[in-house]
């Protein structure tokens, strides 16, 4: 299969879904990967989420176990470019997996160790389960919800966010390796992934002032939450910006309040509880009018970004899914024809192929025999991955802005092209300073002819050049791929629209929630057909064309300098993504289509979780998810508790049953709120009761499982303070440096100008005339 990743060679040591993601987004971009699985085959074997993540690989069966099943692993890791390794870190010896005797015996192979919890600390070893992971990582707390409760979230984010940064953290390592000619150890856990996902809110400064608006289960503010029109259909508006506040005013007849003191900058910029009150009663009034197609045109013809609230059969029936190539014809040997998403970027130098279908479980295969790796290392490794690499961010917002801060973590140098008054995601305030840890800054105003040519000065020497403009915008300002590349034949392009190229919404403006009411999440959260949407607090859409947008950039350098691969002729590329197709990559479960397939999950406003025993439970002092799903786990549960009375009432098949709202659910309810969660959880852990304590916010940053894996890193901002934010999402070789501050507009232009060799005289003179701006000039 052509792609980027084309010649290289993959095995996979995991199950479920965060190391599979990685394998099977390698494998989309032509790597060739074996599966290695027990005998009895991944746990996800019989679902549809299998038989996505696991497409286009190959499948070997071994019981890593055992001697003869370890016997099986040398033949294929000499010959290999990478291993992942999956599965909790206690289980890694006994499966031939730990990683000194790894790298000594195979000094050229990237190892990816993709622990759910971490390697080191004292939850380490809890089962790898998505629900714990988002427990811990304070998904379910920050969810909004109408009853105060933490909410259990229906897709499997925290585990979607790993497989794709395990993949951006391979491809890095096999950039670092082009030059060293020396294998890595990288780490990547869950919990450093699911924090990743939430970077501008788990941050805190003794300096930020407390946020004046109350979040809801439909939205953080009137002009950006979901609304029940006439005819009681939903749709959502996000205005956000000062601009779009003043046409969603206009629209709607709203102007006296463009003069109101406590509104006129925009609803991000709203102090008082009582404007904001005044505001959301004026908005919810006029919606509740017209119905809903009355106020989708009015909208549209305004430029305020709008949707209607969709299943996901609706979703894939939209003429822009079609314009854009979201979906292939996927042939699967045990399911058939099956509709699958598309691989999430689209590289027009390296285009990738149709992935075949997942393989079937069959003891008696056989891998390809691959030609044992020779490598002459040539230099030591970086001390991150892609030190080295030079990336331009013309990004704005977090879909396009925050790609550029995974390669920072990755440990390239990040330069943030802004416009003179800034990135219009600095009003967001603290949250920016966690959405942009890790660059530079320089104030260019690219509306000028003066402006471009600093821009093309900087390109001649850059490797990745990242933006999310509307199509069109960048070759207005001189910053598209065929204006670059006659700069730089070498540079790598990664665009990333909200609805693509083509196709015709290519030119609506969006934000992450749009295609949350679109792609059928919001309805699947709420409960879905006939129930409200829900609005995930965390922009799952926004962060996950971030990371692939990312991994798109990785995948283009590699392809650029490769060896024997299809484009190892240092030629750059243009590459592709889209908040459309990733609100699929988010939901990748969701996105494939068969005969008979089995119904998805759906939620509900306030969700504790699906069934009595996976579900969220309150406790004397905290809450507790229990993630039960076997009989043993039952039995052991019901004495832990002093209930063996349970047993008789119900037996295992039919408490795993149990709705979570029934009689098994208020009688465990009852028993375990009389507990502390921190006793309780301890002494079910150690009857193996899988289970974890539901984090919030300010417990995640101060928890001694995270500082433990060393995921915190503590910063000084000029204007904030001491931070506490989230650090780099990888562990490279053991190290985890602390990353580079968030800039302040304009902070490095002065030297970056010079470090690209404008003269003192050529740096005085664009700052006289406003072409550029430093500190001394620019707004904060």
């Amino acid at each position: 299969m052509p792609g980027p990743f084309a010649g290289v060679r993959v095995v996979e040591a995991a199950e479920g879904i965060g190391g599979p993601f990685t394998g099977m987004l390698l494998a989309d971009l032509g790597a060739e990967v074996v599966k290695v699985e027990p005998p009895a085959g991944d746990r996800l074997r019989g679902t549809p989420t299998f038989h996505v993540l696991n497409r286009g690989k190959q499948s070997i069966v071994a019981d890593l176990h055992s001697a003869a099943g370890r016997d099986r692993l040398p033949p294929l890791l000499a010959g290999a470019d990478a291993l992942i390794v999956g599965g909790p870190p206690g289980s890694h010896g006994a499966r031939g997996l730990d990683a000194a005797p790894l790298r000594a015996a195979y000094p050229a192979l990237i190892l990816v160790q993709m622990p759910y919890y971490g390697m080191r600390g004292p939850l380490r070893d809890l089962p790898e389960e998505d629900s714990l992971l988002g427990a811990l990582s304070g998904f379910y707390v920050s969810q909004p919800s109408d009853n105060g409760a933490p909410v259990h979230l229906t897709l499997p984010i925290a585990s979607h966010a790993l497989g794709v940064q395990g993949a951006q953290a391979l491809g890095a390592a096999l950039i670092a390796r082009q030059r060293s000619g020396r294998g890595m150890t990288i780490e990547v856990s869950g919990l450093s992934a699911a924090y990743a996902y939430q970077g501008g809110a788990y941050i805190s400064s003794g300096g930020a002032k407390p946020p004046t608006t109350s979040f809801s289960s439909r939205g953080v503010l009137p002009t950006y939450r979901y609304h029940l029109a006439s005819d009681d259909k939903w749709f959502f508006v996000a205005a956000l910006t000062p601009g779009q506040w003043v046409k969603l005013a206009a629209a709607l007849g709203l102007d006296d309040l463009l003069a109101d003191p406590d509104l006129s900058d925009g609803p991000m910029a709203i102090q008082s509880v009582e404007a904001l009150d005044r505001l959301t009663q004026r908005v919810e009034a006029i919606f509740a009018g017209e119905p809903r197609a009355h106020w989708l045109e009015v909208l549209a013809e305004a430029d305020v970004p709008n949707a209607p609230v969709q299943s996901r059969d609706e979703f894939l029936r939209e003429e822009q899914v079609d314009a854009v190539g979201a979906l292939v014809t996927v042939d699967d040997p045990e399911l058939g024809p099956t509709q699958q998403i598309a691989p999430p970027a689209q590289f027009h130098g390296t285009p990738t192929t149709t992935p075949a279908g997942a393989p079937p479980l069959d003891p008696a295969a056989v891998s390809a025999v691959w030609e044992s790796r020779q490598l002459t290392p040539n230099g030591p490794n970086p001390q991150l991955p892609l030190e080295g690499l030079l990336v331009l961010d013309l990004g704005t917002f977090v879909a396009g802005a925050y790609a550029s801060t995974f390669l920072a973590d990755l440990g390239a140098d990040v330069i943030k092209v802004e416009p003179p008054d800034g990135d219009p995601w600095r009003q967001w305030g603290l949250g920016f300073a966690g959405w942009n840890r890790g660059k530079r800054s320089l104030a260019v105003n690219l509306r000028t002819a003066e402006g471009q040519a600093v821009l093309h000065r900087l390109v001649d020497r850059a490797d990745i050049v990242l933006d999310n403009s509307r199509p069109g915008a960048t070759a207005r300002l001189a910053a598209d791929y065929d204006t670059l590349s006659a700069v730089n034949p070498h540079v790598i392009t990664v665009s990333s629209p909200s609805n693509g190229s083509s196709g015709p919404l290519k030119m609506r403006p969006a934000f992450d929630q749009i295609f949350q009411a679109r792609s059928g999440s919001s309805l699947q959260q709420g409960g879905g057909d006939g129930h409200a949407p829900v609005m995930y607090q965390i922009a799952i859409n926004d962060h996950t064309t971030a990371a692939i947008g990312a991994l798109a950039g990785i995948a283009g350098a590699y392809a650029r300098h490769s060896n024997g691969g299809p484009n190892g002729n240092n030629n750059g590329q243009r590459v592709e993504t889209s908040l459309l197709q990733n609100s699929m990559t988010i939901a990748i479960g969701e996105f494939i289509d068969y005969p008979d397939r089995p119904p998805s999950a759906v939620g509900g406003t306030d969700t504790p979780g699906p069934r009595a025993l996976y579900r969220l439970y309150e406790a004397a002092d905290g809450w507790l998810f229990l993630a039960l799903a076997e009989p043993e786990q039952w039995q052991a549960l019901a004495h832990a508790l002093e209930r063996p009375d349970w047993l008789e009432t119900w037996d295992a098949q039919a408490a795993l049953g149990e709705p979570n709202d029934g009689a098994l659910a208020t009688a465990l309810a009852a028993t375990l709120a009389s507990r502390g969660r921190d006793d309780l959880f301890a002494d079910l852990l150690a009857a193996g009761v899988p289970c974890a304590p539901c984090l919030g916010r300010r417990e995640t940053l101060s928890h001694e499982h995270a500082a433990a894996n060393d995921l915190w890193a503590d910063l000084e901002h000029p204007r904030w303070g001491a931070l506490r934010q989230t650090g780099r999402f990888l562990r490279a070789e053991g190290v985890r440096p602390p990353p580079r501050r968030a800039p302040e507009l304009g902070e490095h232009t002065e030297e970056i100008l010079a470090e690209f060799g404008f003269s003192p005289t050529e740096i005085a003179q664009l700052l006289e005339t406003g072409v550029v701006r430093a500190p001394s000039a620019a707004t904060a």
